[in-house]
């Protein structure tokens, strides 16, 4: 009987585990997803690949909101739910408040690609127009991509 509930314990501590790398940032994604459905966002897209493989390097979207108040509020409610689940956060203290600036989330896939996610924000203090930057790079452990980054490669 109690190997059975030791055995059950650890099947749902792996679990909860894989499920909370899954959702790690989540509300931030989402978040992404709201300002992609709104056509008044100024957005920039890049998508960078290694030439020889055409697998992913690294991604990034650049979002700027000017007179967005209620999508500023959620990017907030957002960065709270999720930066418990980040490795390194970082907040600063703009006129007196605490604002986000930078939080990195990382997750290990299925086929051991490591996937580095970074969220940057910029709050100007004067014009209150608000940059968030996510930047998602990818490490296959190929030893041979490693060799060749592209010339765009953002990431250490």
């Amino acid at each position: 009987m109690k190997k059975k509930d030791i055995l059950k314990s650890l099947l749902l501590f792996g679990l909860l585990f894989i499920y909370g790398q899954m959702s790690a940032q989540e509300s931030l994604q989402n978040w992404i997803k709201e300002c992609e459905k709104d056509k008044l966002v100024d957005m920039t897209v890049i998508d960078n690949k290694f030439p020889d493989t055409r697998k992913p390097d690294s991604y990034i979207i650049k979002i700027t909101l000017k007179d967005k108040p209620q999508l500023i509020d959620l990017m907030r409610k957002a960065y709270e739910n999720d930066k418990t689940s980040a490795f390194s956060v970082v907040d600063k203290r703009v006129n007196g408040v605490m604002v986000p600036e930078r939080c990195v989330f990382t997750k290990t896939e299925a086929d051991k690609t490591i996937t580095e996610t970074v969220f940057d924000f910029y709050i100007d203090a004067r014009t209150y127009i608000t940059t968030i930057t996510m930047i998602k790079t990818f490490d296959s452990g190929n030893k041979e991509l490693a060799k060749k980054r592209n010339k765009y490669y953002i990431g250490g």
